[in-house]
């Protein structure tokens, strides 16, 4: 029997919309968890028109949600790719291909969409065939992306991360009113950059978004642990629709692991417990951020496997002490020997 787990509204009472998650779902999640520490969302949409959507989520909401995770000892990850394709992936055409695989690595799907649809393959564009060489590349491992060649990639990403395996992952998508693309279309008047990212797409492109839109409510509405809110109006507004929905799922599943011991800390007090897991969620956010520092690293390594089994670790405010001890910690994790660091 399936039931309808949503609630779709035109208006913005956000802190109204729930999504529910079964216990099996949860139970999967909270087995990762225990294996893994961290928490992967891929955040899905167009690359253009939906800058500032991921600017004030990154910016102004993720760092909540990260406070709710890290004392429970959990790292959350969000991997938007807008950020993360690297030139030397784009030149090999491997656009589609690092999307279609961070999906397939996560643990939640999140999506926003307004007018723009994206771009699209067309045998008469010569400018086009980026597009068409992106997708023969992810066809090596996910054949069936040459089925819907003349679709947008982040509809690809829509389909593999929701509509082709509903009830998958947590899913959590809305699509923006294009009251507002109209509207910032005006804005850009004599600015033709800015302005094509909200100028109309053509009869094609918003035949396609209406599809999609539609395929998307419907499986939110036949299949549990995914939610499609009603339209939004505004960037702000659709930054917190991803927030209060995230946030209403994170609390579910942190509350579940309230009973595991993610730190083997069995014989210490429920404070120390508390104080011992916010630093290992603390720790397991800096061990993702350790860029152009494994001179350092190696260099305390070696010591610490000759004759030092201690060692200061000075530097100014912000020049990444905590980043460096937290990579240490680490690799010395995967090691029998131990040692005592101190970090100034």
């Amino acid at each position: 029997v399936l039931l309808t787990h949503i609630r779709t509204h035109t208006q913005s009472h956000t802190h109204s919309y729930e999504m529910f998650v079964s216990d099996e779902h949860l139970k999967r999640l909270r087995e990762k968890l225990i294996k893994s520490q961290t928490l992967n969302v891929f955040f899905s949409s167009p690359f253009g028109g939906m800058e500032e959507e991921r600017r004030i989520f990154i910016e102004q909401y993720l760092p909540m949600l990260k406070g709710l995770c890290e004392p429970k000892g959990i790292y959350l990850k969000v991997c938007d790719l807008r950020w993360g394709i690297t030139s030397e992936q784009t030149e090999k055409n491997q656009t589609l291909l690092v999307c279609l695989e961070e999906i397939d690595d996560s643990d939640i799907f999140i999506g926003l969409y307004g007018r723009r649809y994206g771009s699209v393959y067309s045998k008469d564009d010569e400018r086009s065939k980026w597009v068409k060489d992106s997708f023969d590349a992810a066809s090596l491992v996910f054949p069936w992306v040459l089925d819907f060649l003349t679709r947008a990639i982040t509809e690809i990403e829509f389909l593999h991360g929701f509509i082709n395996t509903p009830g998958k992952m947590p899913t959590i998508v809305s699509f923006r009113s294009f009251e507002y693309d109209e509207k910032m279309e005006k804005v850009f008047e004599g600015n033709a950059r800015e302005q094509r990212k909200y100028a109309h797409p053509g009869d094609y492109a918003i035949q396609m978004l209406e599809e999609l839109k539609n395929k998307s409510k419907e499986m939110s509405m036949q299949t549990s642990n995914s939610i499609q809110y009603g339209e939004y109006y505004s960037p702000e507004e659709g930054a917190k629709q991803l927030y209060y929905g995230l946030r209403k799922l994170l609390r579910k599943l942190l509350k579940s692991m309230d009973s595991f011991d993610s730190c083997g800390s069995g014989s210490l007090s429920a404070i120390a417990k508390r104080v011992l897991m916010a630093n290992r969620g603390y720790a397991l956010a800096r061990q993702h951020g350790c860029i152009g520092m494994e001179g350092v690293l190696n260099k305390i390594v070696d010591n610490l496997h000759t004759t030092t089994t201690m060692f200061i670790l000075s530097g100014g405010v912000g020049s990444g002490k905590s980043t460096v001890v937290a990579n240490l910690w680490k690799r010395l994790e995967l090691t029998t020997k131990t040692a005592a660091t101190t970090a100034t």
